[in-house]
C-alpha cells in the first residue's frame, strides 16, 4: 500500500539450518505523490534500552563470619548470672557494632559498600 511505512528485519539460515544474527531494521515506504511513485528505504534506529539486572549469589564468592576467638565465651570475674557472659575478648568485642565492607572491582575499579551490623541474640 502506498504512503504506509513498513519495518523489516532479516535473518538467514546457513547450511546447518542455524539462523544468523538479526540484521538492522529497515523502514520501507512506497511514496505516491500525484502519480509519481518511488521507494523510500532507510535504516531505522531502534532506541531500546533494556534494564539490566545482575544477580549473583554472593555466598559463593564471599564468606563473612567472626573469627574463632570471637565465638568463645568470656566470663568476667564479677559475673552473677548467665546474662553477664559475653562472646569474645572484652577488649576486642565485635558484637553489636557496625562495619563497612568495601569490595573493589579489579577491572573497573567500581566500589560496592555494604553496611554490616553484627548482632548477638541469646536463644532461650
Amino acid at each position: 500500500m502506498p504512503n504506509i511505512k513498513y519495518y523489516y528485519a532479516f535473518r538467514f539460515l546457513n547450511n546447518h539450518n542455524v539462523p544468523s544474527n538479526i540484521s538492522d531494521v529497515f523502514e520501507v515506504e512506497m511514496k505516491d505523490e500525484d502519480g509519481y511513485k518511488y521507494l523510500n528505504v532507510s535504516k531505522y534506529e531502534v532506541n531500546y534500552t533494556a534494564k539490566k539486572t545482575y544477580n549473583k549469589a554472593l555466598k559463593r564468592y564471599l564468606l563473612i563470619r567472626p573469627s574463632m576467638i570471637q565465638t568463645f565465651p568470656s566470663i568476667p570475674e564479677n559475673a552473677t548470672s548467665v546474662d553477664d557472659i559475653v562472646l569474645g575478648p572484652e577488649k576486642q568485642a565485635v558484637w553489636d557494632k557496625n562495619f563497612i565492607l568495601r569490595i573493589t572491582s579489579k577491572r573497573t575499579n567500581r566500589v560496592l559498600e555494604f553496611l554490616l551490623k553484627s548482632k548477638f541474640s541469646r536463644e532461650k
